[in-house]
């Protein structure tokens, strides 16, 4: 194996593999899309089990534990692999009576023992924890030291941990007792119990060195007490134990050092700091009693050992907390006394914190950053560098960062995104990140991806199609193999980031508005301007109108895309173009209009040439709009008088006089006037008339009602509608009075109820049940009793005011008013008709009327 090749082990569909990743890929490239399996991942040891369902590194690397469906728990030493490549099958060792249902691994510090969880079946003696412990220090062959019964133990859940020399052990009891044992002996007696107010939760071991009389410390949780309705009831409890004896051989005795409360608590996260002096609670709740956060409460107190100091950083009374109370993730730095803390509802603020144990002091160094989308933290393994990312729910953006040297403050180096990232750990070297999207979190796009801290460029991506888990190969506690990033590294970096920033933001548009692209243009440019200023003309609009449709072959010009819809009574339901206007008024000559009282010598009796009549008429221009509040102008067919003077009889007798009324905004010669009234056309305009006629019967014809047929077809669907809107009322109150039925005899059932039970009640001798449990029962009753009543009432109102039958009677009301109103305006066209001379229409009209 290279100098520089990480090793690790892979667990997907095809099995469990010992890999070495390469930070600098295959011949030096970097190229993401060209580094893959084989030019940055090789495969060192192939165990041959397809389903590998957990593994787990020993603390220093010698050792690899598994667990074999087929097989039970079995291990594999690391020590001659480099030396011989390929399967690995044969160097398996079997862990002889474990289990094939175990479902996770832990690992004591110095990998003197492992601890197997199992399933536990309800009813079941079998032993679901159980502590395997070597039978010497470099043998791989483990044999069972303890077993336990720990029913709802959760597989991530560690209830055995050690001491950091493994001298001690505790264990977490399933009513929340914690005991303490010798750390190679938890078979045998406890020897120390810890008085606790209620069950614990979890606990934690400080990392502290055997100082006089110290022989080890201990930070125990209590959650808070829960009443019926899951609201805190007592507050949880963090507390600190000291274990102290005057000499070896001597007995052991416990002292609580610290108790502190926390207002609410049912979870928590117990974190030392590298020298034992301070442990960080991150207690957190499933519901958040305020309402505030979806994904449940958090508190985060700071105390010290000893209990002179204690901090709870999510005080909203604090000045420090601007940001907010919700905890997304905190951290200590593994090597020195300060630790990274992330804070307040996304997006949240990051700082950086000091602790002093000789001052009993915890200040705020520095703000990393005031807001960001983030909510994880990882210490490489030298605490030099660190990863400040948003996974999870979150976009994936990292933020690596450098501590600088002779103070307590960070410089960010380089940043990167890892989409989708499920898990984040720290190559030993601790200049390399590994990213991975594992399955079932995530379902695409699984694979893994290394990531230089020091530049955020990524030198190497791996797909599968399922990846469960990854993981590195420890490096043993004494090993010198790789050196600490220094101050200058970190430095240049920090340089570089700066600077590649810098000229990147001179490339980056900002982002502005969203503008149409009529508007785009700048200042006198703009085309909208323009038009406001009246410089340029607003363009017609083509789009077709919801009623228009498409004519034959998609030809534009079809004469159908600009029929207007009709009514099966009144024709158009819009008023004709004004061309029908203009075409009547070109067919009376000015001394028609004007009348024998007007002379034709004056201004307005000045004639005007007659328009000519044409099947394609030219479109007029568009009339003035009415005033507001004014009715629309009527139809030139309902004008009064003005069939009068359009029929010519034949003999070339003079009509009846006739006032012809244009309306305002209509096309007329005179528009908006009133003609007076004359005795007929003159004998020269006959022979234009009759030659406009076939003209004037198109037009009639369109605007017109539509045929018999067509009617009796409207008639039978408004029919039908009726009796569908009938049966559904119908239906409705129907069903309205089978709930008032419903809730009656609910009612009359607790009449009946309530006065058994008074007179059971009234009767305690001949009572089955205590007079206790009668009147419960008794003020159950009134209670439903009173709810029916409310019911009952409530629906009763609801039947008066809808008024279903009601409004069904005024609905067909409404309906013959219209169709009388269709029948009279049919009556009235149908004279027009009659009064211009077109029988053929006046008959239509006479049958429809009929009908």
């Amino acid at each position: 194996m290279a100098p520089n090749d990480l090793p690790a082990f892979v667990r997907d569909t095809s099995g469990l593999r010992i890999v070495k990743l390469s930070p600098h890929g295959a011949e030096g490239l970097s190229t993401v899309g060209d580094l893959g399996i084989e030019k940055g991942l090789s495969t060192v040891g192939d165990l041959g089990i397809e389903k590998v369902k957990v593994a787990a590194w020993s603390p220093n690397g010698q050792v690899l534990a598994l667990v074999n469906p087929e097989r039970g728990v079995q291990t594999v030493d690391m020590q001659s692999i480099e030396s011989d490549e390929g399967t690995l099958s044969g160097r398996l060792v079997d862990v002889e009576g474990s289990s094939k249902a175990t479902q996770s691994l832990f690992w004591s510090p110095l990998g003197c023992s492992l601890v197997t969880v199992g399933v536990h079946h309800k009813g079941s003696s079998d032993p679901n924890l159980q502590i395997w412990r070597r039978r010497s220090s470099c043998s791989g062959v483990f044999f069972c030291s303890a077993s336990f019964v720990h029913p709802k133990l959760e597989p991530k859940h560690q209830v055995v941990k050690w001491s950091a020399d493994e001298s001690f052990c505790c264990r977490l009891l399933p009513d929340g007792s914690v005991h303490l044992h010798d750390g190679a002996d938890l078979a045998g007696a406890p020897l120390l119990q810890f008085q606790l107010p209620r069950g614990a939760e979890s606990f934690e071991f400080a990392p502290v060195r055997r100082e006089l009389s110290l022989r080890g410390r201990l930070a125990v949780f209590v959650p808070d007490e829960r009443d019926d309705m899951q609201r805190a009831s007592a507050p949880a409890e963090v507390s600190i134990w000291e274990v102290l004896s005057n000499g070896v051989g001597a007995p052991l005795a416990k002292v609580q050092r610290v108790s502190h409360t926390v207002e609410m608590g049912q979870m928590a996260e117990l974190k030392w700091c590298q020298s034992g002096t301070a442990v960080l609670a991150h207690c957190t709740t499933d519901v958040d009693d305020s309402g505030k956060s979806y994904y449940g409460g958090s508190k985060l107190l700071l105390a010290s050992h000893d209990g002179v100091f204690h901090k709870d950083l999510t005080d909203v009374n604090s000045a420090d907390t601007k940001a907010g109370v919700s905890v997304q993730a905190v951290e200590w730095n593994p090597t020195r006394d300060e630790f990274i803390l992330i804070r307040g509802f996304q997006p949240a603020q990051v700082s950086l914190w000091s602790w002093d144990f000789k001052t009993h002091t915890a200040s705020l160094a520095r703000v990393l950053v005031e807001k960001a989308h983030r909510n994880t933290i990882r210490f490489n393994p030298f605490g030099s560098l660190v990863c400040i990312a948003g996974f999870g729910n979150l976009a994936g953006e990292m933020d690596f960062y450098g501590r600088a040297e002779g103070k307590c403050d960070y410089l960010r180096v380089s940043s990167c995104v890892a989409n989708c990232t499920v898990s984040a750990e720290w190559a030993p070297d601790g200049r390399h990140l590994l990213t991975a999207v594992l399955f079932p979190r995530m379902r695409v796009d699984n694979g893994l991806g290394m990531w230089r801290a020091l530049s955020g460029e990524k030198v190497l991506n791996y797909g599968s199609d399922e990846m469960y888990e990854v993981a590195w190969q420890p490096e043993p506690l004494d090993s010198l193999r790789f050196l600490d990033v220094d101050e200058e590294e970190v430095i240049q970096a920090n340089r570089s980031c700066e600077l590649r920033e810098a000229g990147g933001q001179g490339n980056v548009q900002k982002k502005q508005a969203y503008k149409p692209p009529r508007a785009r243009g700048a200042g006198e440019n703009s085309t909208v301007a323009a038009m406001m200023r009246g410089e340029l003309t607003v363009p017609e609009d083509h789009r077709r109108r919801p009623w228009q449709g498409r004519g034959r072959d998609d030809d534009p010009q079809s004469p159908r895309d600009s029929e207007p819809p009709r009514t099966p009574m009144t024709g158009p339901s819009v008023p004709p173009s004004p061309n029908l206007t203009a075409q009547i008024d070109g067919l009376l000559s000015p001394k028609r209009r004007l009348g024998k009282e007007q002379p034709l010598d004056s201004p307005l009796g000045t004639p005007t040439p007659t328009p000519s009549m044409s099947p394609s008429l030219a479109p007029a221009s568009r009339p003035p709009p009415p005033p507001e509040g004014a009715p629309p102008p009527p139809p030139p067919w309902m004008l009064e008088g003005a069939g009068a003077g359009l029929a010519a009889s034949p003999s070339g007798q003079e009509d009846a006089e006739t006032n012809l009324d244009y309306p305002k905004g209509s096309q007329g010669r005179y528009n908006g006037a009133t003609a007076p009234a004359t005795n007929g056309p003159d004998k020269e305009q006959l022979p234009q008339a009759a030659a406009a006629r076939p003209t004037l019967e198109a037009l009639l014809a369109n605007t017109l009602p539509t045929p018999p047929e067509h009617l009796h077809h409207l008639q039978l669907e408004q029919q039908l509608q009726r009796q569908q809107m009938e049966q559904q009322l119908e239906q409705q109150a129907l069903e309205q009075h089978k709930v008032l039925e419903a809730l009656l005899e609910q009612e009359r059932n607790l009449e009946q109820q309530e006065l058994a039970l008074q007179a059971m009640a009234r009767n305690p001798a001949a009572a089955s049940f205590p007079r206790a449990q009668l009147e419960g029962l008794l003020a159950g009753i009134m209670q439903q009793k009173l709810q029916t009543r409310q019911r009952l009432q409530a629906l009763q109102q609801h039947l008066q005011n809808t008024g279903l039958l009601a409004a069904h009677r005024r609905q067909q009301q409404q309906q013959q008013q219209q169709q009388e109103a269709s029948l009279a305006a049919a009556q009235e066209a149908a004279s027009i008709a009659a009064a211009l001379g077109y029988p053929a229409v006046a008959a239509r009209q006479q049958q429809q009327q009929q009908q």
